[in-house]
């Protein structure tokens, strides 16, 4: 296809990904061409494969994941898929979903000029850029500060500047806005309007609403399950803006069906076994959750990481059973690190935190305590998704029956997943992962660190019916998170974290 006598940067044609021991082949019907310095959003259901679409263009998949991938997208008239170009490289900043997983470096500094340092920039322009991006993301006082310091979003801001910093003229952002908190995302939008005429940028994201404007066309992914109502809401808000559809459908290779019937009767059989246990485990300790009274409070607590600053200084709250608390904060406020003080994972410096529960005064917080991290792979210890799933249905009874809408195909198609590895899902299916297994674990507090992270609104609709049904059972339920229309749809409370103190809105 020719626009206006120019050829196509990128044209993505239609092509078929089968990820290694996987009896499945994902395949796009597609044909969308991206031009020099378009800006291209693409959008669509959670888990339908706009993350593998990404690793294709950056050239991952068939490197790393040594995936099998056959049909054509093209760079400038070279289909990649057939021979992968190297110099292709140094032109894409890719930015992955997961803000920890593409720290390289141990110091913040030296992580900011990796990629300028590894494309041979001269000194005087990795100083002139380490200078302006530190600025432009917020970074100038973390400059010496050790990585595994930062929090999410301060992660997200380091990866963003490392990338933006040796100045590639096609960008690929995954989600890039997720652990940013309002201003950050202020300011990357005024640094991608700057970009505008001048990059080649593709973007994922589910929440658009603020980067609809600067937008040039529009990809949807629609998977072989896809809801009509779902689809017509999405694209209604494209009304000004070109878009097509990608339709993405998941094959089963096995062509007589025997191993997917095999997981069905295997699924079916282990649900209803661990039903029927619940039914003859009543009163076995862990259904009584719901009748019994929770108070989980704080007083005075102070807290800082070995030499860096103060972050929580006099410190209080106190919540009870049945609540749902929100909590928001700017970018390395100390959200994340208070859900661990509440789990027990790090102790503060003084102060005291306290859980009566049904009257008793608990030493042992940590086993009453669920906690969704910010990182769902810290909640994976098995090498396959089933033996995830089996390993907590078997330690922690619960009534499967309440909870079968986790495992429909609209939310984690379990089947299709049971013999795949946590590690190997997308990012958005990785954190639904996690919600799951912390759910399972069954406990009566339960803290979640950004649950509607790289979701789309269906999946986040589901998540809001088992937060407003684990309220109904008594359970108490604190929630971190940017999305703050999320947090205000559901939340009795949100506080803010403010001069190292929680203040009420």
């Amino acid at each position: 296809m020719i626009k206006n006598g120019k050829v196509p940067i990128f044209h993505i044609k239609d092509f078929e990904v089968v990820y290694p021991n996987s009896n499945k082949k994902i395949v796009y019907n597609v044909d969308f061409p991206i031009f020099q310095n378009e800006i291209i959003l693409i959008t669509g259901r959670s888990g339908s494969g706009k993350f593998t679409l990404f690793l294709v263009l950056k050239g991952i998949l068939s490197k790393i994941y040594n995936c099998r991938i056959s049909g054509k997208i093209y760079f400038e008239n070279n289909n990649i898929i057939d021979n992968y170009p190297e110099f292709l490289d140094i032109k894409i900043g890719y930015l992955g979903q997961n803000p920890y997983s593409q720290i390289m470096n141990s110091i913040v500094i030296d992580e900011l000029v990796f990629g300028m340092e590894n494309y041979k920039y001269p000194k005087e322009i990795i100083n002139k850029n380490i200078i302006k991006y530190s600025n432009i993301f917020k970074l100038e006082e973390k400059l010496e500060e050790k990585t595994k310091s930062l929090s999410g979003g301060l992660c997200q801001r380091l990866n963003l500047a490392s990338i933006i910093s040796y100045e590639p003229p096609i960008l690929l952002l995954d989600e890039p806005v997720s652990f940013l908190d309002n201003n950050a995302i202020k300011i990357f939008y005024e640094i991608l309007k700057s970009f505008k005429g001048k990059k080649t940028i593709i973007i994922i994201e589910h929440n658009f609403k603020d980067i609809l404007p600067i937008v040039d066309k529009v990809m949807f992914f629609e998977n072989d399950y896809e809801d009509l109502n779902y689809k017509s809401k999405i694209i209604s808000s494209f009304t000004d803006k070109e878009f097509k559809i990608c339709k993405v459908k998941n094959i089963n290779l096995d062509n007589k069906g025997i191993e997917n019937k095999s997981l069905i009767e295997n699924q079916n059989k282990i649900f209803l076994q661990m039903t029927n246990n619940e039914k003859a485990n009543k009163n076995n300790g862990k259904e009584k959750f719901k009748k019994l009274s929770i108070s989980f409070s704080a007083k005075d607590i102070n807290f800082k990481y070995n030499n860096f600053k103060i972050i929580f200084e006099k410190l209080s709250f106190d919540y009870k059973g049945g609540e749902i608390i929100g909590i928001i904060g700017e970018n390395g406020s100390g959200k994340t690190t208070l859900l661990q003080l509440m789990a027990g994972i790090i102790k503060p410096l003084k102060g005291s935190i306290e859980l009566i529960y049904d009257s008793k005064r608990i030493k042992k917080i940590y086993k009453l305590i669920s906690i969704l991290f910010q990182n769902s792979e810290s909640l994976f210890f098995f090498p396959l998704i089933k033996d995830e799933i089996f390993f907590q249905m078997k330690k922690d009874k619960i009534n499967i029956e309440k909870i079968k809408d986790l495992f429909e195909h609209d939310f984690f198609p379990f089947l299709n997943y049971m013999e795949k590895s946590g590690f190997m899902l997308s990012e958005g299916e990785k954190k639904r992962l996690g919600f799951i297994i912390s759910v399972l674990m069954n406990k009566p507090i339960k803290l979640y660190d950004e649950p509607t992270y790289a979701q789309d609104y269906a999946k986040i609709e589901i998540i809001k019916k088992f937060i407003k049904k684990f309220k109904e059972e008594g359970n108490l339920q604190i929630i971190v998170s940017h999305d703050f229309d999320f947090l205000n749809s559901i939340s009795d409370k949100i506080y803010l974290i403010k001069d190292k103190k929680l203040v009420k809105l």
